[in-house]
């Protein structure tokens, strides 16, 4: 870990800042926050992190009824997502399922005597794989 100690009095009356050096960015986004939300809306502008930073001061700013609404919409995201979820395992359960059945159905009709072509075109399957099950 590295700390930095930065003096910004000294900083703000620099006019060399280079935005390829990491320390630089970090200074111009404490002496102008302003800035770098202007040019983190550019997408020559992909710094992740001062993104990030960006994005928590603005939050910082909202009043207790924004952060009510914002906590609010958060809160639904994850609801959906854990909703989307749940259906998502429960459909590969049922899918499971169906294919056990749809194999047991096959392994019947081939010991009922139906051809192997026959029965790979009834259920859509590859003959390779009605032949697996013989």
């Amino acid at each position: 870990m590295e700390l930095h100690f930065i003096e910004l009095s000294k900083c703000r009356r620099r006019k060399d800042i280079d935005f390829t050096d990491p320390l630089d960015r970090w200074i111009k986004f404490l002496i102008d926050p302003s800035f770098v939300k202007k040019a983190s809306m550019e997408s020559t502008f992909n710094y992740p992190n001062l993104k990030k930073a960006v994005k928590l001061l603005d939050e910082s700013n909202y009043t207790e009824g924004q952060l009510i609404a914002y906590d609010n919409y958060l809160a639904s995201i994850m609801s959906w997502n854990t909703t989307m979820m749940h259906q998502f395992d429960e459909g590969k359960a049922e899918g499971r399922v169906e294919e056990r059945e749809k194999i047991l159905r096959i392994i019947r009709d081939l010991k009922s005597g139906v051809s192997t072509d026959e029965v790979a075109r009834k259920y859509d399957v590859e003959v390779e794989f009605v032949d697996m099950l013989r």
